[in-house]
C-alpha cells in the first residue's frame, strides 16, 4: 500500500527509468499512481508473486 507522500516518490523513480525501461507495465503503473495522487488516494498491490 502507497499513500500520496510515498506514491510521488514512486512515480519520480519510475519516470527516471529511461524510455526503453518504460514498457508498458511501467507506464501503466506511473498512471496508476497518478490517478492515485490526483484522487486523494492510495494504491494498492494485491496478490501472490508469480512462480517461475
Amino acid at each position: 500500500m502507497f499513500n500520496e507522500l510515498q506514491l510521488r516518490l514512486f512515480v519520480a523513480e519510475l519516470n527516471a527509468l529511461s524510455e526503453r525501461e518504460k514498457n508498458s507495465t511501467v507506464r501503466k503503473l506511473i498512471a496508476a499512481a497518478e490517478f492515485a495522487i490526483a484522487s486523494f488516494g492510495y494504491l494498492y498491490f494485491v496478490g501472490e508473486p508469480a512462480r517461475a
